[in-house]
């Protein structure tokens, strides 16, 4: 509500009927959603800023705007309107068109991720940024457990039906650092007891089971790769491999495995061609016990 009364306040307004009438949001055609018209109030901000000469403060202003901004159709509305990359490039500095850029980069990977869209439909809040604790994948499937018995077996069908494209694209976000996508994806084990020990048990309860230990293994593979901690990644191999340990987590652990394959064998081919002969030591061999534990599964 604070961001929202700041634009508000913004175009000398005091209600939102006077601040929907604005030339601060006399950008795009008249719409009647709070969430446009702040969108295009943005947009409106960042063109005034860029209008005739720009001093460094307004460069700056410029920047952290779209830099900053964790909505696509305002980085997208923002960028066009200042005239595309040209555009910024005659008003920002390299620096600015640096951050702009590794921010494209990271709305775009937010606008389509499978577990934001999970979390959207069961959860009224959802925070993008870093420093901001939101909700995440498996405070979504606890709250799936409180809903009646035929909308929570649709639902249920629904997540499993994208267990491939979800933990694939945990997985990117692990590799590309996201970290604020990579906690979106967390799951507790609290959550996973919550699911195992549901009564009645829940609708196709172990594919469910399984499906949030993928998560959760995906999530250890993938920031291990991306930190090159291989002592990590054999635990996995060492999970999958324990008998005592339920089948399901061993399965996961597989399956997470196996959806990682393209990574490891890009980490491999990076090694061998840029590392030293230790870092190609410790990625072969890591590389031979994985195929050996995978084939002995």
């Amino acid at each position: 509500m604070e961001r929202i009364r700041h634009h508000v306040t913004a175009s000398g307004n005091t209600t939102l009927r006077g601040f929907y009438a604005s030339e601060n949001v006399n950008f795009d055609p008249p719409n009647p959603s709070m969430r446009i018209n702040v969108q295009k109030a943005k947009c409106n901000f960042v063109v005034g800023l860029a209008n005739g000469a720009t001093s460094r403060a307004e460069e700056e202003r410029i920047r952290d705007a779209v830099g900053r901004s964790q909505n696509s159709y305002e980085v997208i509305r923002m960028v066009s309107a200042l005239g595309g990359w040209d555009g910024m490039d005659d008003e920002l500095e390299p620096g600015d068109l640096d951050e702009i850029a590794k921010n494209i980069a990271q709305v775009l990977d937010q606008r389509d991720y499978p577990v934001y869209r999970f979390i959207r439909r069961h959860l009224p809040v959802l925070h993008y940024d870093d420093d901001k604790q939101g909700p995440s994948l498996g405070d979504a499937v606890k709250r799936l457990l409180t809903m009646p018995s035929r909308s929570m077996k649709n639902e249920i069908n629904l997540l499993l039906s994208q267990t491939d494209e979800m933990m694939l694209r945990i997985g990117l976000a692990g590799l590309r650092a996201r970290s604020h996508m990579v906690r979106a994806a967390g799951v507790s084990i609290e959550t996973i007891e919550a699911v195992t020990t549901q009564a009645p048990p829940v609708h196709r309860r172990d594919e469910l089971v399984t499906f949030l230990y993928r998560a959760v293994y995906t999530v250890r593979i993938a920031t291990a790769l991306e930190l090159r901690q291989y002592g990590d990644l054999y635990k996995v191999l060492i999970d999958m491999a324990d008998g005592s340990k339920d089948l399901r987590l061993r399965r996961a652990a597989r399956d997470s495995l196996e959806t990682m394959a393209k990574a490891f064998l890009a980490v491999e081919r990076a090694v061998q061609t840029y590392g030293s002969n230790e870092a190609r030591t410790t990625v072969g061999r890591f590389m031979v016990a994985r195929r050996r534990a995978l084939d002995a599964f």
